[in-house]
């Protein structure tokens, strides 16, 4: 019955820090999940940051050609 008991109690142990190890690692997660939204915010705000600047130079560019001709 000794046996049984320890067994249990082992059992236990392991599963709160199986449970504590997986929680640890879910907040790992979602830090690591809104580092990467940010990170992909600042790409997509730098793309359309960079999109502007050539659209305005295209329409730079056509005022010159029309003015020149």
């Amino acid at each position: 019955m000794k046996t049984v008991d320890s067994l249990t109690v082992n059992k236990t142990n392991n599963n709160k820090k199986l449970e504590k190890e997986i929680e640890v690692l879910r907040e790992k997660n979602e830090s690591n999940e809104y580092a990467i939204k940010a990170k992909l915010q600042e790409k997509d705000d730098a793309y359309i940051a960079l999109s502007d600047q050539v659209m305005k130079l295209m329409e730079e560019v056509q005022q010159l050609k029309r003015s020149s001709s």
